[in-house]
């Protein structure tokens, strides 16, 4: 997948705020994901495959922000 394509898809991703959540507010997994952003149906097998990647890394990210914000107090 061309660099600029994946940070496109990224950005995408991003522009929506935080990452979605099940009604119970438990973060989405990577495929859910794919389908709440309707990557599935434009993307290549081996671009999915990258995107999955940087989605799992989204959702680490975002889950310690959560984490350090909670052990802070500022939840």
């Amino acid at each position: 997948m061309d660099t600029y394509k994946l940070k496109n898809v990224v950005d995408y991703i991003r522009s929506f705020g935080k990452l979605p959540t099940d009604a119970y507010g438990q973060m989405l997994s990577v495929e859910r994901m794919m389908e709440w952003f309707g990557l599935a149906e434009s993307l290549t097998v081996s671009e999915l495959q990258k995107v999955e990647i940087e989605l799992a890394l989204m959702i680490e990210a975002e889950l310690y922000i959560e984490k350090v914000k909670r052990v802070n107090g500022f939840s």
